[in-house]
């Protein structure tokens, strides 16, 4: 299916923030958002903590940028990333939507480089960033990751990530980084948010996946929009928990797309990946925890029922 968005001289954008306690990370990212070269003509926050601890702080912080206005949203019954996202909808003013995560940091020219790009390739309708600072992967590691992600799972961003420069500007991809995300606001008249399957780390590339269906060719990393990425500790889950809720929702993923061609082969395939990945960190770290979340994982997401 193929729907094709009005064409646009200029953008406005608002940048969407998500955040759960993280009252230490927020002054650090918006110390960068102050300093782009470029402002948003609207930062829209949805702070889900458990304490409205940072709502002073972060509004004496945007009214030193006279061209942007603040929406804060205190809510503490909107539930996970994907609740916050799809709440920010309601509030937003411009014509693209920047879902930024709450312990970036921008380089200075970051909201630039992304309106340039939807300036300069008119069919962009969505786009995501560059981290600069990945965790270190090894080439045998980037064998190994686009060997066993084929078909549905095909992710071109392992591998680009992290490089100082790229020569091409825009390159092609059906997965984009929901944390350093942009779209046009219309998108989001076609595709909806998955609220009811309990998505977080895949929550990025099914909603991606689905505008892709809905705007072929249309999703692109713009190589040139740049920022780093620190992981905060807190409000963070244990390495096994993450394991297998990964596992869970790649099958979730398989199980909304196995009309594809060949996708329950992808799926197995990428599981044999993920199996001999765990087997050797078990091996590693002399512990069963990693093969033990294997299949816990493997075991909830046969037995999920996908909700339409």
């Amino acid at each position: 299916m193929s729907i094709k968005l009005k064409e646009m001289k200029s953008f406005s954008i608002s940048v969407v923030l998500p955040t759960k306690n993280r009252h230490s990370d927020l002054p650090i990212f918006f110390d960068s958002l102050i300093k782009q070269s470029t402002f948003p003509n609207q930062v829209i926050v949805i702070d889900q903590s458990t304490e409205n601890l940072s709502e002073e702080l972060i509004t004496k912080k945007v009214n030193t940028i006279k061209s942007s206005k603040l929406t804060y949203i205190y809510n503490t019954s909107i539930k996970g990333l994907v609740e916050a996202k799809h709440h920010s909808l309601q509030y937003n003013k411009s014509d693209l939507i920047c879902f930024l995560e709450d312990d970036v940091v921008l380089e200075d020219d970051f909201i630039e480089k992304i309106i340039s790009g939807f300036k300069l390739n008119p069919k962009m309708n969505g786009c995501c960033g560059v981290i600069t600072n990945p965790p270190v992967l090894n080439k045998i590691y980037e064998f190994f990751f686009h060997l066993f992600h084929i078909g549905i799972y095909k992710d071109t961003r392992v591998g680009i990530f992290g490089y100082p420069s790229l020569s091409q500007k825009f390159l092609l991809s059906d997965k984009l980084s929901g944390g350093l995300s942009t779209w046009r606001k219309e998108v989001f008249s076609y595709v909806f948010f998955d609220l009811k399957n309990k998505l977080h780390y895949t929550e990025d590339i099914d909603i991606s996946t689905r505008v892709a269906y809905f705007f072929p060719n249309s999703l692109f990393i713009n190589t040139h929009a740049r920022l780093a990425h620190y992981f905060a500790k807190s409000n963070r889950s244990n390495l096994l928990i993450i394991h297998s809720t990964k596992i869970i929702e790649l099958i979730i993923f398989y199980k909304k797309r196995k009309n594809i061609h060949f996708s329950f082969f992808h799926l197995i395939w990428l599981l044999v990946g993920m199996f001999f990945n765990l087997f050797l960190k078990s091996i590693y770290v002399l512990s069963f925890e990693p093969i033990r979340a294997f299949f816990y994982g493997l075991y909830k997401g046969i037995f999920f029922k996908v909700v339409n």
